[in-house]
């Protein structure tokens, strides 16, 4: 089973979790996001859908915001960063 929150041991995964909470707050999108350490952050207010982004490391987020590009997140699922 999931963790529903990330571990409050780890101040940088609250931070982002905050953040994809807040992305999730404004796209409102029947996923979860489920972060390296088992955490799953879903992107709507109430989640039906069993789709989920699984993010394999931090700097797969880094990555994305600092080249917000389709060839980005494209490159991550190549390299097995993302799934």
């Amino acid at each position: 089973m999931l963790a529903p929150n990330p571990s409050p041991a780890d101040p940088k995964t609250q931070r982002l979790a905050a953040f994809i909470r807040h992305i999730g707050q404004i796209l409102d999108i029947d996923i979860n996001v489920i972060l390296w350490d088992g955490a799953a952050i879903p992107l709507c207010e109430k989640p039906t859908s069993d789709l989920a982004v699984k993010i394999y490391d931090p700097g797969a987020i880094t990555t994305l915001l600092r080249a917000p590009k389709l060839w980005t997140a494209i490159e991550l699922l190549l390299n097995g960063r993302i799934r």
